[in-house]
């Protein structure tokens, strides 16, 4: 199982510890990805749609911009 932690909640020694172990990953939200472009729908929303060449998605892939995924990149 995994979960999605603040930092704020761990202490140095084990932030330390999943970076040295190599189970410390950064979140990338879609609203800071490389591969997303920030556009305002119909209904005055910001959404990202994202542009990842390298995604199998079968159509246009639109998501709110506080969503991430495990491909994202930071600008």
């Amino acid at each position: 199982m995994e979960y999605i932690i603040n930092e704020d909640c761990l202490d140095s020694a084990t932030i330390t510890h999943a970076d040295a172990t190599g189970n410390l990953c950064e979140l990338v939200r879609c609203k800071d990805c490389k591969h997303g472009t920030i556009f305002q729908n119909a209904h005055g929303e910001w959404m990202v749609e994202c542009e990842n060449p390298d995604a199998l998605w079968l159509e246009r892939l639109v998501t709110a911009p506080d969503w991430f995924c495990a491909d994202g990149e930071v600008k």
